[in-house]
């Protein structure tokens, strides 16, 4: 699922502030670097990150940030309503929004097989993607990016990826 994080300093000095991620119910993942934890998306910033152990936020005084993490497969940032379905390794989500405005979904993905938009297999690239033909993958914070002019009749996106194994928590 998704996890919000908030992060708030209430001093009136800036602060370094270490977040026990393993509280929120985020372990290190296994099939991989063993401090990788999730991938996340910083609201303020704009920009995705990996969640490593230990998560350590420099806070300027005063302020609060929120942190939207995802250690599967699945929805982390979008302009257009959607519904998702998880099957395995393979997600199918609905993606609507108003005709004209073009539309964005970024997607918390390992290792992506196959991505397809309305039927349609689509490239992978190392730019910025052109509308319903391409994707782009940032493979340092594992995030899947489509691009699609939104329609309120929706379109549908299926991601085929390999997904990675949770840690056994040992008490």
């Amino acid at each position: 699922g998704t996890t919000y994080l908030g992060v708030l300093n209430r001093s009136q000095k800036q602060v370094d502030i270490r977040v026990p991620l393993a509280t929120h119910g985020l372990r290190p993942l296994l099939g991989g670097d063993e401090q990788h934890v999730a991938t996340a998306y910083d609201v303020e910033s704009g920009q995705f990150l990996r969640l490593d152990t230990p998560f350590t936020v420099t806070m300027p005084a005063e302020s609060f940030r929120l942190f939207i993490a995802r250690q599967e497969l699945g929805v982390l940032w979008t302009n257009s309503s959607f519904q998702s379905q998880p099957a395995g390794a393979t997600l199918l989500t609905t993606l609507r929004g108003p005709a004209g405005l073009p539309g964005y979904a970024y997607l918390a993905c390992p290792s992506p097989r196959r991505v397809i938009l309305d039927g349609a297999i689509l490239n992978q690239v190392e730019h910025e993607p052109a509308d319903g033909l391409e994707y782009l993958y940032d493979a340092q914070t594992g995030v899947l990016l489509v691009r699609y002019e939104n329609d309120p009749a929706g379109h549908t996106l299926v991601v085929e990826s390999r997904p990675p194994r949770r840690r056994r928590h040992v008490a």
